[in-house]
């Protein structure tokens, strides 16, 4: 295997481990994200989206270990960080943090779709 195969594993296990932590702990992805789930239906949302399509995507990529996976999932990263950084720019609402969050996502997704 490869680095770069070594590295996407690595991105498909984090993603993996992020959606994990959503499902078992909503509420330590609202803290973290700023989402605030007033209700029932809004932690189930926050495990279902940011949770459980987290898991299914990085399963795929370290299952399947399949390019097409790996751009799938590469895809969706290059998606979210673009739109997070448009939308933070927008509303004037960018942080070291947020930089941060973008940049690990910029790079996995570039690492992803390579």
């Amino acid at each position: 295997m490869s680095v770069i195969e070594v590295l996407k594993m690595i991105v498909g296990l984090a993603t993996i481990a992020t959606g994990t932590l959503a499902l078992a702990r909503p509420q330590s992805i609202s803290r973290f994200t700023g989402l605030v789930a007033p209700g029932p239906r809004g932690v189930g949302e926050i495990r279902a989206w940011m949770g459980a399509l987290l898991v299914g995507l990085g399963a795929a990529v370290v299952i399947l270990r399949d390019p097409a996976a790996y751009r799938t999932l590469g895809i969706a990263y290059l998606t979210v960080a673009v739109t997070r950084a448009a939308t933070m720019a927008a509303d004037r609402t960018m942080t070291v943090s947020t930089l941060l969050v973008i940049s690990a996502e910029a790079v996995s997704g570039v690492l992803l779709v390579l």
